[in-house]
């Protein structure tokens, strides 16, 4: 049998497993996601309800105690109801599964929507959602660990940050400590990741957010990873911190202002890389306005009045596009 023989058997296997979970909690599957190192993903909806909503239902397995620090990370998370963080519904419990309840986000994940030709009004408000969402994540003691595209959910024109698998406490009563490294994606990894020593784990996070940055206005990530031992391009970044590719090219003539504050969140050394609270009193975090050779008339508006920018944010969010995942080859959008 071949690999993709094999997937497509395992596939069909996770897929009658979670609609056999499902049934057993009272709802029906819509469509089966994907699984992955964390659980396999469903959307669902209440049998005995045709107005339900849909829902995600993520099953884990209880065999080994992993679960528990996800469910209770979220479960904390979620009592503050932060609209940049995917809601937890509920916890279920089925034999050897649990099954985790979560909103449903209609509009896929970040990663999808990358080469959709956002303005930049557009995708301020995104990364603001983002340092948002982070800034209420560390404000409860925790660190993500693993934030990337595909762990960034719009629902609504609303980004939401999602899967809590890897993420973990890095401040407790008697105040922060470091976390331990190696934990999360490694495209995504700060170079202080690679190593063996304990690491900041919010400063984990800034950097996985310049990284996001870097791709929703380039097309791409600047590097395969932040590996000077494994990857020249990003060898030559630590080098030179002035070293430019195509990605940084692209943001620079776009509003060299952002340019800037992506150095300072990509910043070699943990200790003087952005924080959270610097980045939210960056200039163009603040006060976004396009460069005057930027400016232009949207369409449908006078030459007189040009759109604000919260019409012009909510005209593009509303017009993107409802995706599912449609194979499964995809990412997944709970559980990279």
């Amino acid at each position: 049998m071949s690999a993709s023989e094999t997937n497509l058997k395992n596939a069909d296997q996770q897929t009658k497993i979670n609609a056999d979970l499902a049934e057993q909690l009272g709802y029906r599957q819509i469509q089966y996601l994907c699984a992955g190192g964390f659980g396999a993903v469903s959307v669902v909806q209440k049998n005995d309800d045709k107005k339900a909503k849909e829902i995600v239902m993520k099953r884990v397995s209880t065999t080994s105690n992993e679960y528990k620090d996800e469910i209770e990370i979220h479960e904390d998370l979620n009592g503050g109801m932060h609209p940049n963080v995917i809601a937890l519904l509920s916890c279920e419990y089925v034999d050897d599964y649990a099954a985790i309840f979560m909103e449903y986000a209609n509009q896929n994940t970040l990663l999808s929507h990358v080469d959709s030709n956002w303005t930049l009004k557009t995708i301020h408000g995104f990364f603001t959602q983002l340092i948002s969402g982070l800034h209420y994540i560390h404000g409860r003691g925790y660190c993500h660990r693993d934030i990337k595209s595909e762990n960034l959910l719009i629902s609504w024109g609303t980004l939401k940050i999602c899967d809590f698998g890897v993420a973990c406490r890095y401040r407790n009563q008697h105040g922060t400590f470091d976390v331990e490294s190696g934990y999360g994606t490694a495209h995504t990894w700060a170079p202080e990741n690679f190593g063996e020593d304990d690491v900041n784990g919010p400063a984990l996070d800034v950097w996985s957010t310049g990284v996001v940055l870097v791709e929703m206005i380039g097309g791409d990530i600047p590097w395969s990873q932040a590996n000077a031992l494994e990857d020249g391009e990003f060898a030559r970044y630590e080098k030179n911190p002035k070293w430019t590719n195509k990605e940084f090219r692209i943001i620079n003539r776009k509003d060299s202002r952002i340019m800037g504050l992506v150095r300072k969140i990509l910043h070699i050394d943990a200790a003087k890389r952005s924080t959270i609270a610097q980045i939210q009193q960056n200039n163009w975090f603040k006060n976004f306005e396009r460069p005057r050779n930027q400016m232009d008339t949207a369409a449908g508006t006078s030459a007189g009045r040009k759109r604000t920018y919260e019409e012009t944010f909510q005209a593009q969010v509303l017009a993107m596009p409802e995706k599912r995942v449609k194979t499964l080859k995809q990412k997944c959008k709970c559980c990279q």
